[in-house]
C-alpha cells in the first residue's frame, strides 16, 4: 500500500450517518512528520550534536497523531490499532520510496503489516532526510493552458 492511498474504515461504531470516514494516509503521514519536525528546531544542528528524537519519542508522536485523528473524526478508540498500523505501513512505504530503507530492513507479518519497531528504528535513522525533503515533490512537467502543451518545470 502506498503512503498516498486512502483506506476506508469499517462503518461500525462510526459517528452520525453510519458511513466510515476515509483515512487519507498521505495526510496522516505528513501530519506526523510535521509534528516531529516541530520537535527538531534545526535538523543540521541536531545531526551534529548526535542522535535525534529517539524511538520512544517517535512512538509517542505516532500515538499522539493517531489519537488526535480519532478525536478529530469522532471515531471510537477501537479503531486506534487499525489506524496506527496503517500509518506504520505508510511510513514504511515512504521510507522505501525515498530509498531510505529497503524492503528487507523492515519485517512484515503474514498480513503485509510492517513491524512497528523496525519502522520506528528506520525512521529514527533517517528522520532528518525525511524532514529535509517534501513528501510531495514538485512535478517535473507542468501544463500551461495558454500554450496548450506541456512545458518543462526546470531549465537546462
Amino acid at each position: 500500500m502506498s503512503a498516498e492511498e486512502s483506506v476506508p474504515l469499517s462503518s461500525e461504531d462510526c459517528p452520525v450517518g453510519g458511513s466510515a470516514p476515509v483515512l487519507a494516509l498521505d495526510t496522516l503521514v505528513a501530519t506526523y512528520l510535521e509534528g516531529l519536525g516541530q520537535g527538531v528546531s534545526d535538523p543540521v544542528e541536531t545531526v551534529n550534536l548526535g542522535p535525534g528524537l529517539g524511538t520512544a519519542e517517535l512512538a509517542y508522536g505516532l500515538d499522539q497523531t493517531v489519537s488526535a485523528y480519532l478525536e478529530d473524526q469522532g471515531l471510537p478508540v477501537e479503531h486506534f490499532q487499525e489506524i496506527q498500523q496503517d500509518l506504520l505501513n505508510a511510513l514504511a512505504d515512504t521510507l522505501q520510496e525515498r530509498g531510505l530503507a529497503d524492503h528487507d530492513s523492515i519485517a512484515y507479518d503474514d498480513f503485509g503489516n510492517a513491524d512497528g519497531a523496525a519502522v520506528l528504528g528506520a525512521l529514527d535513522g533517517h528522520l532528518h532526510a525525511l524532514l529535509e525533503t517534501p513528501l510531495h515533490p514538485e512535478p517535473l512537467l507542468e501544463f500551461d493552458a495558454s500554450v496548450g502543451h506541456e512545458i518543462q518545470g526546470f531549465d537546462y
